[in-house]
């Protein structure tokens, strides 16, 4: 006999964003991401054949399996909603910064949740026309997958995976409808989920 695990996790999502200009300096956002999971976990009884044998057909079959039955099964819905705020300020033709926060509420086991603020601040230089020095930074939060907070198939203790993610580069216009892109990202993560 053998284990085996379904998992099937249908989907719900929404995104909604409100903008407000100021020009030519300033422009504000605010919305809302947020989507619903709703995941089964399943574990069967496999029945493998141990010896090769034949199919009716005239071919030689080494091993075959059959799902026999659900002997555990665990229903799982996790929610994420996600708040932001951006800010977007011109304060000369050819700098661009931005900086916002974004609120991660993440409910994804029954006595597991979590309330983490993200900080996010992006800086674009266009020194002159097509091309544009860019650098960004930011925090992230992905929450535990369904099976890993379970309590058969995994770690109900377990928490949001973090990472502080950086980048640099540059943009440049070669010819009109084509521009060459290039950035160095640098990754910081903690609470890794394994």
């Amino acid at each position: 006999l053998e284990a085996g695990v379904r998992n099937t996790a249908p989907i719900l999502g929404l995104r909604h964003e409100l903008r407000y200009e100021l020009p030519p300096t300033l422009s504000l956002c605010i919305g809302l991401d947020g989507y619903a999971k709703a995941s089964r976990l399943a574990a069967y009884q496999r029945v493998v054949a141990p010896e090769p044998f034949e199919d009716g057909k005239g071919n030689l079959n080494p091993r075959v399996s059959r799902d026999e039955g659900s002997v555990f099964q665990e229903d799982r819905v996790r929610v994420e909603v996600a708040p932001f705020f951006q800010a977007t300020f011109k304060p000369i033709p050819f700098v661009t910064a931005s900086s916002g926060v974004r609120l991660e509420v993440m409910k994804y086991s029954k006595n597991a949740a979590e309330i983490v603020p993200l900080p996010r601040l992006a800086l674009r230089v266009t020194p002159f026309p097509g091309t544009a020095l860019i650098a960004s930074t930011g925090g992230y939060a992905v929450a535990p997958k369904a099976y890993e907070v379970s309590d058969l198939f995994g770690d109900s203790k377990l928490t949001s995976e973090r990472s502080w993610l950086s980048s640099v580069g540059f943009e440049h216009e070669l010819a009109p409808r084509t521009t060459l892109a290039v950035n160095l990202f640098a990754n910081w993560r903690w609470n890794v989920l394994q």
